[in-house]
């Protein structure tokens, strides 16, 4: 998928939220897929950041947790990633092993002290 391509999709995408948000109030994800093994892929906006999760389809709780700093980054994440190791580059934290890539920079990995 070209810078075009994918543009063009996340405005797509974009209208889709803001008129499903206006029948669902409820709805936090910018863009959910479910994967063939049924779990579930949301992409989130956070403050200050973008949240790519998976999850089991029938549980409310999330097996992996990426953040990235960059929209673009977390949706071309969310569109190609298959659920299984860890997404595209460019996330800055796994939130469940307290990985961390500053600048996600893959060369620049450390794990946080718990």
């Amino acid at each position: 998928m070209d810078r075009e391509e994918l543009h063009a999709l996340i405005a797509s995408d974009w209208e889709a939220y803001r008129a499903a948000v206006e029948v669902d109030r409820d709805r936090w994800w910018l863009r959910r897929r479910v994967l063939p093994d049924g779990r579930v892929l949301h992409l989130e906006k956070m403050p200050h950041f973008y949240r790519v999760s998976v999850s089991p389809s029938v549980a409310p709780v999330f097996d992996h947790v990426f953040d990235y700093d960059a929209d673009e980054t977390a949706w071309q994440a969310i569109l190609a990633w298959d659920g299984n190791g860890d997404p595209l580059d460019g996330w800055f934290r796994h939130v469940q092993s307290g990985r961390n890539r500053p600048g996600g920079d893959p060369a620049k990995e450390y794990v946080e002290a718990r």
